[in-house]
């Protein structure tokens, strides 16, 4: 199974064409989302994205899994994202990156998005990694 390296939010990311490196513009640690929490059910939108680097386990050794993302919210729900092919062949790493539109919520609190794999002959999912994110509810206060 593919090793997760790091997983990280954030509002772009730009791959060099030539070196293949990447550059993360704006990671995303923490939200405040104006308005009360009463509004907190409504999903709010964030574009932003998701990428993950995965490995070989062994490096000599070509690999492949699937990958899907699962939103975690404080009140115990979740979200299950699209699955995407990590395929380690011949490449020994490669960055997958989830374009995110909108997320789902339930007021203030620390949200995740779960990282989980399978290999591709079995249905048994397996955590990867959690990257944490916080969103707050800021009520809005009117000047008077």
């Amino acid at each position: 199974m593919p090793k997760l390296v790091w997983s990280v939010v954030c509002k772009q990311a730009i791959t060099d064409e030539l070196s293949r490196n990447v550059s993360l513009v704006e990671v995303v640690e923490q939200i405040q989302v104006m308005g009360s929490d009463a509004r907190a059910m409504n999903p709010i939108l964030l574009p932003c994205c998701v990428v993950n680097l995965w490995t070989r386990t062994t490096w000599d050794e070509p690999e492949t899994a699937v990958q899907r993302l699962r939103w975690l919210m404080p009140n115990g729900n979740s979200v299950v994202g699209p699955e995407s092919i990590v395929r380690l062949d011949p490449t020994r790493r490669v960055r997958i990156i989830i374009e995110v539109g909108e997320l789902s919520t339930c007021g203030t609190g620390v949200y995740y998005f779960k990282t989980e794999a399978r290999r591709e002959d079995s249905q048994e999912w397996i955590e990867h990694g959690r990257t944490p994110i916080q969103i707050d509810w800021v009520e809005s206060k009117s000047v008077s």
